[in-house]
């Protein structure tokens, strides 16, 4: 029996973007979408309303996504619309992904654009690699 898809959301978004498809409403609206076409249990979204260069541990909603993550047993994936905008940079999306790989959480990216930049698609395989092998960045910690 395969185990249930049970995910938190995350949504960033920007002041710049409220009339577009990146907007909270707009953003939350792919993650339902997608969630329902996929057979995934949206159980919560997270939002922040900054800028992404901000790591994600440093933001308000990084911070509730890494509570929840941690501390609520059914989730088992983070789902975002893009990696983009998830985390500020390489280090912050390999910590984030070393700690959910620690839990158990799968990170899914939604790409809505036609065109996926040679960027995103890095940033795709390596948290898939991630997902699949664990991975260690920076710190030295021994994990």
């Amino acid at each position: 029996m395969s185990e249930s898809k049970k995910a938190v959301g995350y949504i960033r978004t920007h002041a710049s973007e409220n009339n577009t498809s990146l907007s909270e409403h707009g953003q939350r609206q792919l993650l339902k979408i997608y969630a329902d076409r996929h057979g995934i249990e949206l159980l919560a979204v997270v939002c922040d309303r900054t800028a992404g260069y901000t790591p994600l541990y440093e933001r308000a909603g990084g911070a509730e996504l890494l509570k929840i993550v941690r501390e609520e047993p059914l989730v088992n994936m983070v789902l975002t619309l893009s990696v983009d905008r998830l985390f500020a940079g390489w280090y912050d999306r390999l910590n984030y992904a070393r700690d959910c790989k620690r839990l158990g959480i799968e990170i899914h990216s939604i790409e809505t654009a036609p065109s996926v930049s040679t960027k995103q698609k890095c940033a795709a395989r390596i948290l898939g690699y991630v997902n699949r092998n664990g991975a260690r960045a920076g710190g030295g910690d021994g994990d």
